[in-house]
């Protein structure tokens, strides 16, 4: 029986894959985890052994682009809340530093352009990145809104394999709660961006996190979203470009024009690599 499911879990394609895991979530509410995988100490321990851990590449790219870093206070505390799961791979949210540096940047280099800027935040998760983001527009002083979409709600209690699982099932909204201050500016939207297009038909979108769906077809439409609402010098980042682990984001990132975004890639480590696409 087990070599019968692992073959079938071999030949089954992986659009058929997501869409009974998103059904299953549906029908059972338990759209992560149907149980509670380990206890406080667990994901301490798990934090404990990643959060002092070096990524020169980062730090390079941060460096050599003179940018401001995240407080690494702040990105421990909401990554431990957000980040840490039990899995076989080993966590790692260095997308955050990157998210709020290079977005940063961009709002000081276009302070003066807009009287409000909008940002995209496609596959939200626990909430990290679209807390991240909201960071960069606080600490900037600037007038914003963070659209954050994803399949998963905001207001379902379950359990998302994080800290506080031991305590119970929790909704997104109370998971953040006491990050209040940067989810006032943020809108969570329980489906796939692009089926929301009549709410956002004529924004500019300044800046996209893109890290939902890694099939081909879904991350190709998360851009061409995007990139319908985006003008000259706005930016895009894509999470997870890796060859051999996710090549769906890997070949929709090497198919854009260079003629209109241009493209840098970095990795963090040899397991996670991200592109940074900005406008030309």
């Amino acid at each position: 029986m087990k070599i019968f499911f692992f073959v079938l879990k071999k030949i089954v394609p992986i659009s058929i894959k997501q869409f009974l895991k998103n059904l299953y979530g549906e029908l059972t509410k338990n759209y992560i985890s149907k149980k509670i995988l380990g206890n406080k100490d667990t994901y301490l321990k798990i934090f404990n052994g990643i959060k002092n851990q070096k990524y020169p590449e980062i730090d390079n790219y941060i460096f050599k682009n003179n940018l401001l870093d995240i407080d690494k206070i702040f990105l421990d505390n909401i990554a431990l809340l957000t980040q840490i799961s039990i899995k076989k791979s080993e966590p790692n949210y260095q997308h955050g530093r990157l998210i709020y540096s290079i977005l940063y940047k961009y709002i000081l280099d276009n302070k003066n352009k807009f009287e409000k800027f909008f940002f995209l935040d496609i596959g939200t998760a626990k909430g990290f990145s679209s807390i991240i983001i909201a960071k960069a527009g606080i600490d900037t002083k600037i007038t914003f809104k963070v659209n954050s979409y994803d399949v998963l709600p905001h207001s379902v209690p379950m359990y998302w394999n994080y800290i506080n699982d031991n305590k119970g099932k929790i909704t997104r909204k109370d998971l953040l709660k006491d990050y209040t201050n940067f989810t006032n500016n943020i809108s969570y939207i329980n489906k796939k961006v692009s089926n929301d297009e009549a709410n956002n038909k004529n924004i500019r979108i300044n800046f996209a996190f893109i890290d939902a769906s890694h099939i081909y077809k879904d991350v190709k439409n998360d851009f061409n979203f995007v990139n319908q609402r985006q003008e000259s010098n706005d930016i895009i980042i894509f999470d997870d470009v890796t060859k051999e682990k996710f090549n769906g984001v890997v070949k929709l990132v090497n198919e854009i024009d260079d003629k209109i975004y241009k493209i840098e890639k970095i990795m963090s480590s040899k397991n996670r690599g991200y592109a940074i696409a900005k406008k030309i």
